[in-house]
């Protein structure tokens, strides 16, 4: 009996020393006849990747350029041990797309629980980095640049279930001159620099999205999505595109234009923050995901063609709970706030709050707002330096001096406010849906509400 043990006891070792997870080291001083180990590291990362085949196996890639289709297929780690593929240390590895004809250059898919850190992705012949039908993926520290299509897309199929692709987290990346199939601004269709399409509950937080020849941050035919604390700028037609998305919150962003005319669309600066419900054809069927319980809050925009727009082409279907509050927007080309009647009754905007939003223009010849009334509600906003004409009037609106920090400058702490400033003590709480403000995700605001990104 005590035999029998023994050798059950051996067995299960043996067993458990074969599924123990395994780290992987790739230099460009690599062989793929090596072990792989740190001291006889393999060559390339695809090698690397071939071994993966448990929870926790770590690949570790050191500085280099490696011109080569990284391919992360049918691999599944945990919630506790998910498979990381990652530069080793500090080291930045680059990913080069030069020559390679596939449609990710870093292709993620048929995959769950996978992190992809801290590499320089570049000159894809398609999208920088493909998530594909995957789940629980992490994309994080990454540099992404000189795409033709997307720098990041989260996608799932036409033909899979909507929401095949779920749970992404695009966290701390910098997006920038991507989509160059339109560097001239005269393309049929363009894409993003980051986006999600068909996807459910993808997180885009803390990125540096800027320069693309595309929009900048796109949920597309996506439910349950958060865009927060993203810097997104000179993107071209819109930087945050909400386009048949819902229960989506866009908060504490920072988005505005430079006089970049390479990523104007007919000679105006992007949309700041863009909705509308465009026709998508899924498997030879017109679909929609029309826009409902939409967030957007805490977020200053400077300088965009209109700051926030809703746009009724193709389907239309208008906004419906809808919440637009505490948002600071300067300086708007055309206007600070841009809502186009719906096409038609059936579909007419209602269920919409717009509350405690800075309205703040550069000229007394600039417009505040061009949008309906009709089952909109408008209350607590201030309206400061614009055409006194084209404010909407809502309930306890307030037109004085918002005593920005500097007004007209060209960073978010210039939208500070001051003691004295007119948006002090004159919002309404919103305390059920936010309680923190555009400077801070810890519980600032309190009772009385200031009105715009701001809490003094």
């Amino acid at each position: 009996m005590r035999a029998l043990a023994l050798s059950l006891t051996l067995t299960l070792t043996t067993f458990a020393a074969a599924q123990a997870a395994q780290s992987y080291y790739v230099a460009k001083t690599g062989s793929d006849t090596n072990s792989g180990t740190e001291a006889s590291p393999f060559l390339t990362i695809t090698h690397a990747i071939g071994l993966l085949d448990e929870p926790d196996d770590r690949i570790y890639v050191k500085a280099g350029t490696y011109n080569e289709h990284v391919q992360i297929w049918d691999k599944h780690g945990s919630l506790a041990t998910p498979i990381r593929v990652q530069g080793y240390g500090t080291d930045v590895p680059i990913i080069d797309g030069t020559g390679i004809d596939e449609n990710g250059l870093v292709e993620i898919g048929d995959s769950s629980y996978v992190n992809f850190d801290q590499f320089e992705v570049q000159n894809a012949i398609a999208h920088g980095i493909f998530i594909y039908n995957a789940d629980n993926i992490k994309v994080r520290y990454n540099k992404v640049h000189g795409s033709q299509e997307c720098g990041i897309n989260a996608y799932t199929s036409s033909s899979s279930n909507f929401g095949t692709t779920h749970d992404i987290s695009i966290l701390n990346n910098r997006v920038y001159d991507n989509v160059k199939m339109n560097s001239t601004g005269n393309a049929s269709s363009w894409q993003q620099g980051l986006s999600a399409y068909r996807a459910n509950n993808v997180q885009i937080i803390d990125n540096s999205v800027y320069e693309n020849y595309g929009e900048g941050i796109d949920f597309i035919m996506s439910n349950n999505g958060l865009i927060s604390h993203n810097r997104v700028r000179d993107n071209f037609s819109a930087n945050i595109y909400l386009d048949n998305a819902t229960l989506t919150t866009v908060e504490r962003n920072f988005i505005h234009s430079y006089e970049y005319t390479a990523y104007y669309r007919n000679g105006d600066p992007a949309g700041g923050i863009v909705m509308a419900n465009e026709d998508y054809t899924v498997n030879n069927v017109t679909t929609h995901n029309p826009l409902d319980n939409i967030k957007i809050y805490n977020n200053i925009i400077l300088r965009a063609g209109n700051g926030i727009q809703y746009g009724n082409w193709d389907y239309g279907h208008g906004l419906h709970h809808t919440l637009i509050a505490n948002n600071t927007i300067y300086g708007a080309k055309y206007y600070d706030l841009y809502l186009q009647l719906e096409k038609d009754s059936t579909n007419a905007h209602d269920t919409t709050t717009i509350v405690n939003n800075a309205f703040v223009q550069s000229a007394s010849t600039k417009n505040y707002a061009s949008a309906p009334t009709s089952n909109i509600t408008y209350s607590n906003n201030l309206w400061y330096g614009g055409n006194s004409s084209s404010t909407i009037s809502g309930t306890n609106d307030r037109t004085g001096n918002p005593m920005f920090a500097e007004l007209g400058g060209w960073d978010d702490t210039d939208y500070a406010i001051a003691l004295g400033s007119d948006c002090i003590d004159h919002g309404a709480s919103q305390s059920s849906t936010f309680t923190s403000d555009y400077f801070s995700t810890s519980a600032v605001r309190t009772g009385t509400y200031d009105i715009g990104a701001d809490e003094y």
